[in-house]
């Protein structure tokens, strides 16, 4: 857990009367109280998981190969109008690298790949 995350479970040991003891090094969480009490606290702590992982983003880089460089430069305008709004990621040339990125949700970066190459 990060700084959100350890507020985030003082929190929820404030507001259902558990005890929560979590190891930093596996990520393993042990929840002490009454069966109602600890199973509030284990959806809780789930939920802001979920959360967390579902707002994360991905990126990807595309490399682009010996003797393409002046055709992406051409089409990049297409690939940041089109695709970025299409898939709701954030595209970017990288000339100097040779190289396209691609950020966002996993899934729309996914897809974004896809329809670039």
């Amino acid at each position: 857990f990060d700084r959100v995350g350890t507020k985030l479970l003082q929190q929820i040991l404030n507001e259902t009367g558990t005890y929560i003891w979590w190891n930093y090094s596996s990520s393993f969480v042990r929840i002490y109280r009454s069966d109602q009490a600890s199973e509030e606290t284990r959806k809780r702590i789930d939920e802001y998981i979920r959360d967390t992982l579902n707002s994360r983003n991905s990126t990807i880089i595309l490399d682009i190969p010996p003797g393409y460089i002046r055709q992406v430069l051409k089409m990049s305008a297409t690939y940041r109008d089109k695709f970025a709004k299409e898939f709701n990621v954030e595209i970017s040339t990288i000339v100097a690298e040779r190289q396209v990125r691609v950020v966002g949700k996993e899934q729309d970066v996914a897809k974004c790949e896809e329809a670039i190459k």
